[in-house]
């Protein structure tokens, strides 16, 4: 059953802007609906957002990339971050294999996952031993 944002944010003693700031930088656009006050969030949704209110790192930043070329390593592609300005222009993305030469051209949700030797991305969706 879904939940809506203002319930949940009253329900975690979080104000409505740090609710809505939550929604945009940690979950897909596919998983919520709806705008401002009257947003709706899918189970899974409401599980990311009360994790990341009591342990932000726990679930990373969701970005969008647009595919540039693909690289000798199948596993890897350099792709555009929407939002991303400046130098580099593209970034290295982590892809499963079967998608090796299927994003040619596509916009996709990547996750940005920070830690002390950096920052990485991954294609969001990625299952198996990366996950």
């Amino acid at each position: 059953m879904k939940t809506k944002l203002t319930e949940l944010a009253k329900t975690l003693n979080i104000e409505w802007d740090e609710a809505l700031k939550l929604r945009d930088t940690k979950l897909e656009t596919s998983e919520w609906t709806g705008k401002g006050k009257n947003t709706w969030l899918t189970p899974q949704a409401a599980t990311k957002i009360e994790l990341a209110a009591d342990i932000p790192p726990a679930v990373p930043d969701v970005l969008y990339a647009r595919h540039v070329r693909n690289c000798n390593n199948p596993q890897w592609i350099r792709a555009k971050i929407e939002g991303f300005t400046g130098n580099p222009a593209t970034y290295d993305i982590l892809i499963p294999r079967r998608l090796h030469g299927k994003l040619e051209g596509k916009r996709f949700p990547i996750h940005a996952i920070t830690d002390e030797k950096g920052t990485t991305y991954r294609y969001a969706k990625l299952t198996g031993r990366y996950n």
